[in-house]
């Protein structure tokens, strides 16, 4: 969960079932059989869409094949809870599909808990419907390192990448960014459909016990 397409395209050529840069660039251009695939419409690539799971392929595949096969899986275990919320737009918040996941990717790399997900999930929507930038920091990773964190050299943010420029920045540009920044679990997207309204702005990882810490006020934050 949370692999970015250059990371799948990374596990897939270290095991010999792809050449390096096969998967990214078919992922980056298709072609895509869009009416087998409504869900794609409109979309640029496939971050986001490719299904984290258990799969088995031949070694040397084609690019074409190992996509379908994860998009097949897509289909059949990430959509079914998109579409039945989709049924209820309160409840989803108003957003699309391609909107939805670009949430739950950012709940993926921010917690691995379902719930504390959940309440990261309200907060962010919270910063969406003020026009509060969503100043999540593995944005930048994601922008910085090219779209890869299992190959990154450094991943972790500094206040120098604050100003890094990418629309993927979260603290330069305020919404949503263009894409997810990795392809999230069925948690992720579940707790993106499912945010926990509270008081809360503010939210942080503690470094050496992982929890998350939240916070009302920025002053509050701050001194977290």
């Amino acid at each position: 969960e949370g692999a970015t397409v250059r990371d799948i395209d990374s596990i897939l050529s270290d095991v010999g079932v792809l050449p390096r840069g096969a998967f990214f660039n078919f992922c980056e251009v298709g072609p895509y059989k869009i009416g087998e695939y409504g869900f794609l419409t409109g979309v640029k690539n496939l971050e986001g869409f490719l299904f984290p799971d258990t799969y088995r392929f031949f070694l040397n595949s084609r690019p074409k094949d190992v996509v379908k096969k994860i998009l097949d899986n897509f289909k059949k275990k990430a959509m079914p809870t998109l579409e039945e919320c989709q049924k209820s737009k309160v409840k989803c918040q108003t957003l699309e599909t391609g909107e939805i996941l670009i949430i739950a990717s950012l709940l993926e790399k921010e917690a691995p808990d379902y719930e504390d997900r959940r309440m990261i999930a309200g907060v962010l929507y919270k910063r969406l419907e003020i026009g509060m930038g969503l100043q999540v920091d593995a944005t930048i990773t994601y922008a910085k390192c090219g779209g890869a964190f299992m190959t990154c050299g450094d991943p972790k943010v500094y206040r120098r990448d604050l100003s890094f420029q990418s629309y993927y920045n979260t603290y330069l540009y305020n919404g949503l960014p263009p894409g997810p920044i990795g392809n999230p679990g069925l948690d992720s997207i579940k707790a993106a459909l499912d945010p926990i309204a509270s008081e809360y702005m503010y939210y942080l990882s503690d470094s050496k016990t992982g929890k998350i810490i939240f916070s009302k006020t920025l002053d509050e934050h701050n001194e977290n």
